[in-house]
Formats: C-alpha cells, structure tokens, sequence
C-alpha cells in the first residue's frame, strides 16, 4: 500500500503531454513497483531494476545520468535515457 501512496505523488508527472523529445516517463522503486507513461504493453518479465537507466539513477543517485541509446520497451525506437534517483522520504 505505501508504494501505491509514494508513486500516487508522479500521477500530475506521468499525465503531463511529454515534451516534444520525449517518448517515455518511468518511475520504478527497488520493491519492485513500476509506472510508465503513456502506458505499453511490456513484455512479461521486463525488470525495471535491470535496465541501464535504472543502474546507473542508482549508483549516482545525486545527479541527472545518461544511459547510452537502446531499445525502447516496446522495441520499436532507439532512446537515449536520462534519470535521476528519487528517493523515498521514509
């Protein structure tokens, strides 16, 4: 339940109209817990906590990072990620 609070907080994030460059916004908590918007459909055993992007917010948890360009979740564009570490106030 208390993740379902903390990523409840990204809900005006994750509704926005993404910038013009941005395909994708994710939120993922080391729970397990992973939002994505606009939604997709993921492949069954997508793990957030595997991907690049994640890693690395995770490592350096106090700076904007980059992640080379890959694949999108749905397999259908090449992305460059930015991410940033959000922690939980608890």
């Amino acid at each position: 339940m208390e993740d379902i609070i903390f990523t409840s907080k990204f809900e005006t994030v994750l509704g926005l109209p993404p910038p013009s460059q941005a395909v994708y916004r994710y939120m993922a908590k080391s729970e397990g817990v992973f939002r994505i918007a606009p939604g997709i459909l993921m492949e069954k055993y997508y793990d957030p906590g595997e991907q690049p992007w994640y890693r690395q917010s995770s490592l350096y948890q106090d700076k904007c990072v980059y992640t080379r360009a890959g694949y999108s979740p749905s397999g259908d564009q090449n992305l460059l990620s930015i991410s940033q570490a959000l922690l939980d106030p608890q």
